[in-house]
């Protein structure tokens, strides 16, 4: 019966798209387990034993969470490497430690999935070296397929795009009508048109698009559209909060573009 190792950094210790894909990736091997016998696991090096402690996407047996313990997480993964056909990669990070099992048993099946601005910079000659290793990589989207044929030299027919999917066990919203204490909270009226984006906001993430939305405010405001509000939800570095802020106001889009900072997901 094959076998899949599933290595990540975080899965369910953070909320970021990346630990979401993974908790996502965990259900699909279990649904596809279709034996008695458990053919697949997830080693998370830096979650607690006890993160997966009542998840709904997959049985807490086939978790190990190993809480920054580096060098356990070596060994066990070695061991247990050694032991499945699969090796699939959660991050770039983590291609170290899975071209090591794939450098002492070739025979092993090595697969990356590839997110986007991790992967978009050329690499050292090392990491391409590694990255020449796996049997496949999964990208979220053509633009990231392109951008690693382009920067690390990878042939694309072993670049599988497979596009981020919706939460499965995502509850749809019951409410009818948007929340009046939302709109309270970030200065929007019933009649106001929202735009949100959610993402985490860095110096190093502005290609994520939100300052093109800002532009275009601007000019559909020239255009007597005036009531577009904009939230931006997601942690923020100060100097990154600072930036939009400049901007929205130099675009006079002050009272219109509101950062939240973190939202939790019921919200």
């Amino acid at each position: 019966m094959p076998t899949t190792l599933f290595l990540t950094l975080k899965t369910f210790s953070a909320t970021g798209g990346i630990e979401k894909m993974c908790r996502i990736i965990g259900k699909v091997l279990d649904e596809n387990n279709t034996t008695s016998d458990t053919n697949w696991l997830l080693y998370s090096l830096y979650d607690a034993p006890g993160d997966a402690v009542g998840n709904l996407y997959f049985p807490e047996k086939n978790f190990r969470g190993f809480a920054t313990a580096k060098f356990s997480f070596l060994l066990s993964v070695l061991r247990k490497g050694l032991q499945s056909d699969t090796i699939l990669l959660s991050h770039v990070n983590l291609l170290p430690i899975g071209w090591l099992v794939k450098k002492v048993a070739p025979g092993k099946r090595l697969i990356l999935l590839a997110h986007g601005i991790e992967i978009w910079e050329p690499l050292s000659a090392f990491k391409k070296k590694m990255l020449q290793a796996c049997d496949q990589i999964i990208a979220v989207s053509a633009f990231t397929q392109q951008k690693i044929t382009e920067q690390q030299g990878i042939a694309r027919n072993k670049i599988t795009v497979i596009n981020n999917c919706l939460d499965p066990l995502l509850q749809p919203p019951t409410a009818d009508k948007k929340n009046p204490a939302l709109l309270h909270r970030y200065g929007c009226s019933a009649s106001d048109m929202v735009l949100l984006t959610l993402t985490r906001l860095a110096e190093s993430e502005r290609h994520k698009g939100y300052k093109k939305v800002i532009t275009a405010m601007a000019t559909l405001q020239q255009q007597d559209y005036n009531n577009i509000q904009y939230l931006i939800a997601g942690k923020y570095t100060e100097t990154e909060k600072q930036y939009i802020e400049q901007f929205a106001q130099a675009n006079g889009l002050k009272n219109n573009v509101h950062l939240t900072g973190f939202i939790p997901e019921q919200e």
